[in-house]
């Protein structure tokens, strides 16, 4: 973005971009991954990241002149990019405790904080060298050939079944308490769940 536009608010918009459907979205996918199989909901979210990014590759590859269409394609990946993760995070922390006993699961959190910010860290540095060496195309080429290969490895998890969430209950003051919502739409409840866990978090 920067080399294409000379712009650093343009750049710090697509970041911009890439990080608010996080902000936006996670609690909704904390909330959609305790209703869903957390394995499916990490492979078709790397499946999305890869297909998203073997798009922008071809484009730049094809196109890499064309401004009219890379930048409005990069925010786009960038939107598409930062609402996978906000259902691909919750997803992955949540199956840890399902894939190691209990004794182990702070050593288990442990490992994968620590491979993701050694990733980050590493990953930038060296992106940007790679970046001057092989330029954006062959780059995204990569990234989305990486996501693609851990779609096919995470089919190797065991599959997780969710069972139905309990349902939630409150009086008619609206405190908690015992009125039943199971014969609510399912919308319904999904929203009351991902509600409910705001002032669990508070």
């Amino acid at each position: 973005m920067k080399e294409a536009t000379g712009s650093a608010s343009l750049m710090g918009l697509l970041l911009t971009a890439s990080m608010v459907p996080v902000l936006l979205l996670s609690p909704f996918g904390g909330t959609f991954a305790d209703r869903h199989s957390r394995v499916r909901i990490m492979v078709w979210s790397d499946l999305i990241s890869g297909i998203a990014l073997a798009v922008s590759a071809a484009a730049l590859w094809l196109w890499p002149n064309d401004t009219a269409l890379i930048i409005p394609l990069l925010f786009a990946v960038a939107v598409t990019e930062g609402i996978v993760r906000a259902f691909f995070m919750p997803a992955v922390s949540a199956i840890i405790p399902d894939l190691v006993p209990g004794d182990q699961l702070p050593a288990a959190n442990s490992l994968n904080q620590l491979s993701i910010q050694a990733s980050l860290f590493s990953g930038e540095a060296v992106g940007g060298v790679l970046y001057k060496a092989f330029g954006p195309a062959l780059l995204f080429c990569i990234d989305g050939v990486s996501y693609l290969i851990a779609a096919v490895c995470t089919l190797f998890i065991p599959r997780d079944t969710r069972a139905a969430a309990p349902a939630l209950a409150e009086d008619t003051a609206g405190a908690a308490g015992t009125r039943d919502t199971a014969g609510a739409h399912p919308l319904r409840r999904f929203l009351a769940e991902a509600a409910h866990g705001f002032p669990y978090v508070w």
